[in-house]
């Protein structure tokens, strides 16, 4: 999802557009996932993690953005290519993950 934002520099209006290129899930149990997908809510499953063990785990997702500019002043109001990238990381709340068992019985 792209994200627009509206500066100046030096008395110039520039217009800055980001897109999200890459996530990277850390799952806090030592096991990463890489993908060109944000995820989505549930019932989508392009992203998911199967913990192995119970405990308190933390997820962080660190996001590769780039991104293109114009200037106002330019005559051709020209959008320009960002030289490299950008990273944001995300951390979540802690959160418990416990294992349930179900018993039939008579």
């Amino acid at each position: 999802m792209e994200r627009t934002f509206r500066t100046s520099l030096f008395g110039f209006g520039i217009d800055v557009v980001t897109s999200p290129v890459e996530y990277t899930w850390d799952f806090g149990d030592g096991q990463t996932l890489t993908t060109t997908s944000p995820g989505g809510p549930y019932p989508n499953r392009d992203v998911e993690h199967v913990y192995e063990d119970t405990g308190t785990f933390t997820v962080t997702l660190t996001t590769v953005w780039e991104g293109r500019y114009r200037v106002d002043e330019d005559p051709d109001h020209e959008w320009r290519t960002i030289d490299g990238t950008a990273l944001t990381t995300t951390t979540l709340d802690p959160f418990e993950v416990t294992e349930l068992r179900s018993h039939l019985v008579g």
